[in-house]
């Protein structure tokens, strides 16, 4: 990660040397003693800690352009020249690769964000099954997208083949959480009943916006698949509302103008139990004591 951000390099450089004058200065003196010998060594073994925590933050702050700001296009436009940097490197450039599919795919660019996986190089060791997992999981929810039903299936299927021969579980625990999500996004998508009180609960439960209306979103369509029409009026009005640069947003305001067309007022003004009813919430950052 740190090699996306070269300026972080030449401060690692200068707390390097820092570190290195004050041991120089004290060994002048004399008075190169533990007091002072102790903090130096500690500090060459932060250093690299702290410039990694650095890069992570940096790329994380990227993210939230499109996660917590809903603002693909400024994403995308700040993201994209980091794919250099990735050259050579196979699993940097496969995480940028997987952001900046979703960034694309989210302004309904859907050819560039299928295009930019499945021209991902391969990872090799130990991450090499967790990669592949995540870029099939990752085709899939963007073959949904795009109203492609037949090829998200079939991802899914080598998805859950992948996942299957994953005896030392690389792949990671929270991928079969993922393709119980998929499952119910195709469930949806066909206009079958999906598991809604799932849906609901990943909506209310995510901490990014991005997600609280990727699942609202899904919701939806769950609930026009069970015929609860004015439910799915309002999460769709909602997502429209709360995330109007997002396709998903554009195409949950389609979706409600012709829902309205279709239904008499007072199927309109059925009310959502409260049970059921989602907030969508904006980002709150945690309270620092």
């Amino acid at each position: 990660m740190i090699a996306l951000f070269p300026s972080l390099r030449v401060g690692e450089a200068i707390l390097y040397l820092a570190d290195l004058a004050v041991l120089g200065y004290f060994w002048q003196k004399g008075q190169l003693g533990l007091p002072v010998l102790l903090p130096c060594l500690a500090a060459l073994v932060l250093i690299p800690l702290v410039i990694r925590l650095a890069a992570v933050l940096k790329h994380q702050k990227l993210v939230n352009i499109l996660f917590r700001k809903l603002d693909p296009e400024a994403f995308i436009q700040a993201y994209e020249p980091l794919m250099k940097r990735a050259e050579g490197k196979p699993g940097l450039e496969s995480t940028l690769r997987n952001f900046l599919s979703t960034g694309y795919a989210s302004k309904g660019d859907f050819e560039t964000a299928i295009r930019l996986l499945d021209e991902t190089p391969p990872v090799e060791g130990k991450q090499a099954v967790r990669g592949r997992a995540i870029q099939l999981g990752n085709l899939c929810n963007i073959y949904l997208m795009k109203g492609d039903v037949s090829e998200a299936q079939d991802l899914l299927h080598q998805l859950e083949d992948l996942l299957d021969d994953d005896t030392e579980d690389q792949a990671g625990k929270d991928m079969q959480g993922n393709v119980v999500t998929l499952k119910n996004y195709l469930q949806a998508a066909r206009g079958w009943r999906a598991d809604e009180k799932y849906l609901r609960n990943l909506a209310l439960n995510a901490v990014e916006p991005f997600h609280q209306v990727t699942n609202c979103y899904q919701l939806a369509l769950a609930q026009l698949g069970s015929r609860k029409r004015a439910q799915a009026l309002e999460n769709l009005k909602k997502v429209a509302d709360r995330a109007p640069g997002l396709y998903i947003g554009q195409e949950a305001a389609r979706r409600a103008e012709k829902l309205e067309q279709e239904m008499p007022e007072e199927e309109k003004n059925q009310a959502t139990p409260p049970s059921e009813r989602i907030v969508l919430r904006p980002f709150l950052k945690r309270r620092r004591w």
